[in-house]
């Protein structure tokens, strides 16, 4: 894959580019406890961007208590329709072995280039809304099914403003404009 084609220029969307199970082996790979566990630290930092029908997208930040998140996660007390997604950043400062693995995995990107090692989880149907990342973003699920929708060509920030949707606490865009979408598992 020519980077000049794809670097800062268009969104790639790579299927099964890693070997999941060899990931999940790992010494020390994040459990869903240990993401829960990081939602409920108070020097990590977590979110969690809900939705409904009635209500739109929501979002709270952390950190979270553990019964709640873990009540959450076992879809106890949870309202019909909400739809939820977790997400812990800078796992990597908090676990080595992310942090091991983004070194060998993305080693042809220089350092400066790199921010964190993010983890979420969701329910079925669980996310953050049609948005635009103005960074790199490597998506590695290594667990579950999501759909993930993602754009063929890089969306001006004067755009992205214009459909931003009024009113919420997250950038969430008003339609989404994505002509590529993939089931992971």
């Amino acid at each position: 894959i020519p980077a000049e084609k794809w670097w800062g220029v268009c969104p790639l969307l790579i299927k099964s580019a890693f070997d999941v199970e060899q990931i999940n082996s790992i010494e020390g790979w994040p459990t869903l406890e240990d993401t829960v566990e990081l939602a409920c630290d108070e020097d990590a930092e977590s979110r969690l961007i809900t939705y409904t029908e009635k209500e739109g997208f929501q979002v709270q930040l952390g950190p979270f208590e553990n019964e709640d998140v873990e009540a959450l996660v076992n879809g106890e007390e949870v309202e019909d329709g909400l739809k939820w997604s977790l997400l812990v950043n800078d796992v990597d400062r908090f676990l080595p072995s992310v942090s091991d693995w983004i070194d060998e995995a993305f080693e042809f990107i220089p350092h400066w280039r790199r921010d964190d090692g993010q983890i979420s989880i969701a329910n079925e149907g669980g996310g953050i809304g049609p948005h635009v990342d103005n960074y790199d973003v490597f998506l590695i699920q290594t667990a579950g099914r999501r759909k993930w929708k993602v754009g063929t060509k890089l969306m001006p920030v004067g755009e992205e403003y214009k459909r931003l949707m009024p009113g919420l606490d997250v950038r969430v865009l008003d339609e989404p404009k994505s002509e590529d979408d993939a089931d992971f598992e």
